[in-house]
C-alpha cells in the first residue's frame, strides 16, 4: 500500500511515518515538506517539497496513492482567516485532488476542539458541535467542507483527539518545564475540570486502525474520537511528574477569573512586543472548560483500544526531553 502523509515533520505526522515504515507489505511513504525536514530527517521516505497549495506538486505526488494521512494543520495564530485558509481552504484542496487521483482512502485528522467542550459528561459523535475558539471553530468548518465533498467514492475518516502529549511534543512541554521547575499553575481545584489526554503512540495505533478498517460497501465519511484509556485530573498529571522528576511540585489553584484575567494580560504584551502568545486570552478560555471526550464508537468499529496509561506516558515523554536536551 503506497501512503501520502500532509504534516509528517511534525510532532504526530513524524510520529505516524516512523510507525508506517515498520508496518510489513507498507510500499512507498510519500510526505509533503515544506522547507525544514525537522523530525523526517534521515528517515528514508519518499519527501516532496511544497504546502498545501502547490499543486502541481501535490497532484504529481498523489498518482500511485492508495491513501492520504492529512495531519497539516496550523494551532496558533493571531486571525481567524490564517486558520480558514491553511485548516479549511488547505484540506478542501487536498480531498479533491486525492478524489481525482483516484485515492481510495483518506484519514484526516481534526480535533476535541472542533466539538467544544463537555458539561460534566465526555462527548460522544452525536453531540452538536459547539467550538469555542478559533481553531476549533476551523476544523469544525473542515469537517464540515470535507463532509460536503463526499463523491461515493473514496473512505473518509475523520480523527478527533483531544489533548496529545509525547515526545517531540512542544506546546504542552512548556506545562513540563514548569513542573520541572517544582511548580503547576491549575485552572480550577485540581480534581475539576477532568480532561481526556492520549500519549502520541495511542493516537499513531487509531490511525493505524483507521488505515487497516475495511472499508465500507458504500464509501463515505466517518467520524471518531479518540482518547486514552481513561480521563485524568490535573492532579493525576502532577502526581505522576513528581514520581518521574523525583521531587514535591507546588500545584497552583487558579480562580477562573484569574486565568482569563492572566490570558488577556499575556495576549496584550504580546501586541505590544510583536509577538502572539501560546498563552492567549483563547487559550485561557479552553484551560477553565471540561474537555472530554468517549473512544466508544472507535473501540466498537475500529476496534481502537489505547494502551499508555498515564504514568508511563510522562515518564516515557519526560525522559525524551531530557534525553534531546530539552529539560
Amino acid at each position: 500500500m503506497n501512503l501520502f502523509v500532509t504534516g509528517g515533520t511534525g510532532f504526530i505526522g513524524s510520529h505516524l511515518t516512523e510507525r508506517l515504515r515498520q508496518v510489513p507489505g507498507t510500499g512507498q511513504v510519500r510526505c509533503l515538506v515544506r522547507k525544514d525536514e525537522r523530525w523526517l530527517r534521515g528517515q528514508t521516505v519518499d519527501k516532496v517539497q511544497g504546502d498545501l497549495f502547490s499543486e502541481k506538486v501535490i497532484r504529481n505526488a498523489l498518482e500511485g496513492m492508495d491513501a492520504v494521512f492529512h495531519c497539516a494543520a496550523i494551532v496558533s495564530a493571531r486571525h481567524e482567516s490564517t486558520f480558514t485558509k491553511v485548516n479549511v481552504e488547505g484540506a478542501k484542496k487536498i480531498v479533491q485532488w486525492a478524489q481525482e487521483a483516484g485515492v481510495k482512502k483518506m484519514i484526516i485528522l481534526s480535533s476535541l476542539a472542533a466539538a467544544g467542550p463537555g458539561f460534566g459528561q465526555p462527548l460522544t459523535e452525536e453531540n452538536k458541535p459547539g467550538p469555542i475558539t478559533m481553531y476549533g471553530r476551523s476544523k469544525w468548518r473542515m469537517e464540515q467542507e470535507v463532509a460536503a465533498l463526499s463523491n461515493g467514492t473514496m473512505d473518509m475518516i475523520i480523527l478527533r483527539p483531544p489533548a496529545v502529549y509525547g515526545p517531540r511534543e512542544d506546546q504542552i512541554f512548556t506545562l513540563f518545564k514548569m513542573m520541572k521547575a517544582r511548580v503547576m499553575p491549575m485552572a480550577g481545584n485540581g480534581e475539576y475540570p477532568m480532561l481526556s489526554l492520549m500519549h502520541v503512540s495511542d493516537l499513531v495505533q487509531g490511525m493505524m486502525q483507521a488505515l487497516q478498517n475495511e472499508e465500507p460497501s458504500n464509501p463515505g465519511v466517518r467520524t471518531y474520537f479518540l482518547s486514552g484509556p481513561s480521563d485524568v485530573s490535573w492532579n493525576m498529571v502532577k502526581r505522576s511528574a513528581e514520581t518521574v522528576f523525583g521531587k514535591r511540585i507546588l500545584g497552583l489553584k487558579i480562580s477562573s477569573g484569574t486565568v482569563l484575567a492572566l490570558g488577556s494580560v499575556s495576549e496584550t504584551a504580546g501586541k505590544l512586543f510583536g509577538f502572539h502568545p501560546v498563552f492567549n486570552r483563547e487559550k485561557s478560555r479552553e484551560m477553565i472548560q471540561e474537555w472530554r471526550c468517549s473512544a466508544e464508537k472507535a473501540r466498537k468499529e475500529l476496534g481502537f483500544s489505547p494502551k499508555m496509561e498515564l504514568d508511563e506516558g510522562i515518564r516515557d515523554t519526560i525522559q525524551w526531553y531530557r534525553n534531546h536536551g530539552w529539560l
